[in-house]
């Protein structure tokens, strides 16, 4: 029988070098909900590459030092955001947050708001490993006065400033001819000061449909720079699950 103790990063770090490890967690969670407003322990724990028993920990704590608050939701799901001493906190980090950050309240998010959302931090995660970088959610983007906000924004591997779209349900012809009228617009392949976007890429569970709807509603010219992939939808208990990648968002 092998009795080989298990051991874990810790045994090799100083205790100052697992402080200073703590800490950047701590600031990595008050980040995240200034950004999002709100998240999970699964997210989080996906954010913090660390298993869900420690993040559970580190949050209770940072709850119970009042820099967060949580509630559990009628679907079951437990939900965390920042309180008022920690959207205070996260300003302190960042003057940028003050824009953005504000402290979580209560009852007031609807099932298919969390869904969305958690979709989309799950998308921001999978791809980031995939090495895209500097992401900016739809909270950050309103900033930019366009006729269309993406769910998510970021550069890809090729370093094209893409906009990025989740799309859980099926929206109607016309709503669908509206919003690819309004990317086609805004994107081109070359940088341009006056057009945002290099790139629109969709992560759907219908991706055959989104690629229909735009054959029909995105001009021939412009087709080249919007694509689609697959997105597996967060199951019902919300568990953190990669984007299945294929062609183009293979880095």
């Amino acid at each position: 029988m092998n009795d080989v103790a298990p051991f874990s990063m810790f045994d090799f770090m100083t205790p100052a070098e697992i402080a200073q490890r703590n800490q950047e967690k701590r600031q990595e969670i008050l980040g995240w909900l200034g950004r999002y407003f709100f998240s999970t322990v699964s997210v989080m724990s996906a954010l913090l590459r660390i298993d869900e028993r420690n993040t559970r920990s580190l949050l209770n704590k940072m709850e119970s030092e009042q820099l967060l608050r949580s509630e559990v939701i009628p679907s079951g799901h437990r939900l965390y955001g920042l309180s008022a001493t920690g959207v205070a906190q996260v300003q302190e980090i960042s003057p940028y947050f003050a824009k953005i950050a504000r402290p979580y309240q209560n009852g007031r998010i609807p099932l298919s708001t969390l869904a969305h959302h958690l979709n989309t931090q799950v998308a921001e995660l999978s791809l980031s490993a995939l090495g895209w970088h500097d992401f900016a959610s739809e909270r950050e983007l309103y900033t930019l006065q366009t006729q269309q906000v993406p769910d998510l924004t970021a550069f890809d591997q090729h370093e094209r400033y893409t906009a990025i779209e989740i799309e859980l349900t099926q929206k109607s012809s016309q709503r669908a001819k509206a919003i690819f009228s309004n990317y086609a617009q805004l994107v081109e392949a070359e940088p341009d000061i006056c057009i945002p976007f290099q790139r629109v890429l969709y992560l759907t569970p219908f991706p055959k449909r989104i690629r229909e709807m735009m054959d029909d509603f995105v001009p021939v010219e412009k087709r080249c720079l919007f694509e689609v992939d697959y997105l597996f939808p967060l199951p019902l208990k919300l568990t953190p699950r990669r984007i299945r990648v294929g062609g183009t968002l293979e880095g």
